[in-house]
């Protein structure tokens, strides 16, 4: 059987508008629309000629690509750089280090998604509806939500 990938991107556009809603607690609030991203950028990197697309699509795009790269200098260097002062006393999921690589990673898959939206809704637009209402459900939820509370 094979699955439509237009059909995933669709659901992933649906879910995408919900952020705390529709959520699995892994330690963090790992979104719906995270794990459909993620698996349609590994579909689209197994696909035939995926290494032209990736090369135009970053010729096209060098200032984003730039921000990427400044993005991952600058975790580079702070993460190894040793400071003479305390960190500030904040609450981190897992530490300095582990919270600025989930950082740097959560960049990574916006610009992935980027690349990989570009790709799907430059082949049909019409795509977009479905952010539209997934859009429309999530304001219904938290207007639902919101009269609930005087309840």
């Amino acid at each position: 059987m094979r699955i439509k990938l237009d059909y995933i991107f669709g659901l992933f556009l649906l879910f995408l508008p919900f952020t705390y809603a529709l959520t699995i607690d892994v330690g963090f609030p790992l979104k719906i629309s995270e794990l459909l991203i993620l698996f349609l950028f590994l579909i689209t990197m197994a696909q035939k000629g995926v290494l032209v697309w990736i090369f135009n699509a970053l010729k096209k795009n060098k200032y984003l690509v730039g921000f990427l790269l400044l993005a991952v200098i600058s975790f580079l260097i702070n993460s190894f750089w040793k400071y003479d002062y305390p960190l500030k006393k904040i609450p981190f999921r897992i530490n300095a280090f582990g919270d600025s690589f989930l950082r740097l990673l959560y960049i990574i898959i916006n610009i992935g998604a980027f690349f990989v939206a570009q790709r799907f809704l430059s082949k049909n637009p019409m795509l977009l509806k479905y952010w539209v209402r997934g859009a429309l459900i999530a304001a219904i939820y938290s207007l639902y939500l919101f009269l609930s509370s005087f309840l």
